[in-house]
């Protein structure tokens, strides 16, 4: 399959291009605005997708799930008080 994985490795390459050329504007559009220094580096404006990542515990997924319930509520309600 050497067809495909240099499909995936250009594919990958190019689409790290387009993240860094996405930040780098996005960071001389924001430097006359905000603070340079609060600007977050790249790799945690886009972290690697291939980089395996921690896995959640179940309490972690619960946790999760009830501050976008908590937040869904909290947004519904906002809806309703200000139609």
């Amino acid at each position: 399959m050497v067809i495909l994985d240099g499909a995936d490795a250009r594919d990958r390459t190019q689409m790290r291009i387009s993240q860094a050329v996405a930040w780098a504007t996005a960071q001389l559009v924001m430097i006359g605005f905000n603070a340079p220094k609060k600007f977050p580096k790249f790799d945690k404006a886009f972290p690697d997708p291939t980089a395996r990542r921690k896995v959640q515990t179940p309490d972690e997924m619960w946790a999760a799930m009830q501050a976008w319930a908590d937040s869904s509520r909290l947004a519904a309600a906002t809806r309703k008080e200000n139609p």
